[in-house]
């Protein structure tokens, strides 16, 4: 494993996009993958992809989840209910 795969907490954020504080938490609640080496955080550049990639959701189910958004609002904006929540009331 080269140095370069190995990062700091200022690394890790940037990888993530998260401040380094949040990261710093993260590891402290075992949330992401790290260790602690002379009282400094360090991760492994590959451990911390493949959590990333673990918490992933499927494309399908953000799309369908998309589009029952959709769905809510345009019948929340004229006005109507959802068929789901009529049929459901009424015992259909």
């Amino acid at each position: 494993m080269a140095a370069r795969d190995i990062l700091d907490v200022s690394q890790c954020a940037e990888l993530l996009g998260f401040s380094e504080e949040h990261v710093r938490v993260l590891a402290r609640e075992e949330k992401v993958p790290a260790a602690k080496i002379g009282g400094r955080w360090r991760f492994s550049r590959r451990q911390v992809v493949e959590w990333l990639e673990d918490l992933a959701i499927p494309e399908d189910l953000v799309e369908e989840q998309l589009a029952y958004e959709a769905e809510q609002r345009l019948a929340n904006s004229e006005g109507r209910r959802p068929f789901e929540e009529v049929a459901a009331e009424l015992g259909l």
